[in-house]
């Protein structure tokens, strides 16, 4: 099929908009929205660091090659890579992870659940009584790579975050009777934390990971850094089989969480209660016990 805005080769159909797209028109579609999400967001600004959260696999290095093509010619912004391993045997994700840094020509740093949590992955709680020491909670390593971050003098945390993770964090919210959290990377949680931004979560993964591949960027199996069968990744599996048939779904559920993000933020009370029984936070605290439980080491 001929490119729907010239008359090249298209490489590759959007469902959503029926339009087919050449290599080069494909390109400009992507990084034309990432582009105009950080611009909304006002993302990214002159003095800012920028830490890259690196898992080895195609949709964080794509958003590395992106951010460092993004702030090129800008000398008052930086851009280095982080990696967080969690402790699972055989696991050759830090060295894909390594790797596109090296080939990016980046900064890599890394950090173990053992070094953050000075403790080793069976000891944690979260991870009793599993087989897998990769077993941690979401909340959890972000608040991991936050503080890996920092360590670094990072002002800002980057995370590959496509569509469907934005869409699944609504679906997630929403099974956990938690609406409030329905656009968790919209901005930062607390007020001392390094703020949280998704560049690509407004894209398809299947394009993200089809932009990396044009340029030959992370691994198609950078092995597994989360467990299975959670409750994360049914909500996956669920959303991905309804987009088969109604493609543009994820896009309305990312909106909606959006919206009911916003006017929570503006409507919330400012004193609500924690996980512990009685005790009340001056803000909301959107982060499991833990989390909690690993701020008191």
């Amino acid at each position: 099929m001929q490119c729907s805005k010239c008359r090249d080769d298209s490489i590759i159909l959007q469902p959503y908009s029926g339009q087919y797209l050449c290599r080069d028109h494909f390109v400009e579609s992507i990084e034309k929205r990432v582009k105009r999400v950080i611009r909304c967001n006002q993302w990214v600004r002159p003095g800012d660091h920028i830490a890259v959260a690196l898992s080895g696999d195609r949709c964080s290095s794509a958003l590395l090659f992106f951010l460092k093509n993004l702030t090129r010619n800008r000398h008052n912004i930086k851009v280095s890579a982080i990696f967080l391993d969690t402790g699972s045997a055989m696991n050759p994700a830090m060295s894909h992870a390594e790797k596109a840094a090296r080939d990016l020509e980046t900064e890599f740093h890394f950090g173990s659940l053992e070094r953050e949590l000075a403790t080793g992955p069976y000891d944690h709680p979260h991870g009793r009584g599993r087989t897998d020491p990769c077993c941690i909670c979401r909340p959890l390593r972000h608040a991991l790579l936050r503080k890996i971050a920092g360590r670094i003098g990072a002002t800002t945390l980057a995370i590959g975050y496509t569509l469907e993770d934005a869409a699944v964090a609504v679906l997630e919210a929403f099974v956990q009777g938690l609406p409030g959290s329905c656009n968790p990377m919209a901005a930062p949680g607390a007020s001392d934390e390094i703020p949280c931004i998704s560049p690509f979560s407004a894209i398809p993964v299947g394009e993200v990971e089809r932009y990396a591949d044009l340029y030959g960027l992370g691994s198609a199996d950078p092995g597994s850094q989360h467990p299975d069968r959670t409750l994360h990744e049914e909500l996956r599996f669920t959303m991905d089989a309804y987009t088969d048939n109604h493609p543009s779904a994820g896009y309305a559920v990312a909106h909606l969480g959006n919206a009911l993000g916003d006017y929570n933020t503006q409507h919330s009370h400012p004193i609500q209660y924690c996980f512990r029984p009685g005790e009340s936070w001056g803000e909301r605290c959107q982060d499991c016990s833990i989390l909690k439980w690993s701020a008191l080491l």
